[in-house]
């Protein structure tokens, strides 16, 4: 299985859960991880903290997937769906439309060209003690002004999301 990692969980896991001065071994498994991707748009979106930076930019370049053709379709047929769904207001889809370099919708193209799972926190809630749950889709009675969650899009899609901690569990990581 492949995975592709998305912002949010690398800033997150880098400040929050495994700062890499403390957990030193588990960024080198990350990277040198042939089943774990990155996009070119993530790469780009991670401007800090310095120490992920230096990570991104040491990270086998030969697994930062780059935007193709078939990605283009795709992107193209996230953004659609969005906006044909109701469940966002303008402003909502904006968020994902106003700059073509927004990696949300490109992590779904992407996983739909490759077949990849995506690991993201945005749309997920795991709560120690609570199950697992991918958030709901608004309601198209009142569409939602903020910015579509990766994971409820995916899975409109049949892409499966997971956290970084199910990451590190499927990996069998241990550090």
């Amino acid at each position: 299985m492949a995975y592709i990692i998305d912002t949010n969980s690398l800033i997150d896991a880098s400040i929050k859960w495994y700062n890499p001065a403390v957990f030193k071994s588990l960024w080198p498994e990350l990277s040198n991880c042939n089943d774990i991707f990155l996009t070119e748009q993530v790469c780009n979106e991670i401007k800090s903290p310095d120490i992920l930076v230096k990570w991104v930019d040491s990270f086998n370049k030969q697994r930062i997937i780059k935007v193709d053709q078939q990605a283009v379709n795709e992107y193209r047929n996230v953004i659609n769906c969005i906006v044909k769904s109701k469940y966002w207001t303008e402003s909502g889809i904006s968020q994902w439309t106003a700059s073509p370099n927004k990696a949300d919708p490109w992590l779904i193209a992407m996983a739909i060209v490759h077949n990849c799972t995506i690991v993201t926190m945005d749309g997920i809630t795991n709560r120690i003690g609570q199950s697992r749950k991918i958030r709901g889709l608004p309601n198209k009675n009142s569409p939602s002004s903020v910015e579509p969650k990766i994971a409820p899009v995916a899975n409109l899609f049949g892409i499966e999301t997971i956290t970084i901690y199910e990451l590190l569990v499927k990996l069998k990581f241990t550090f």
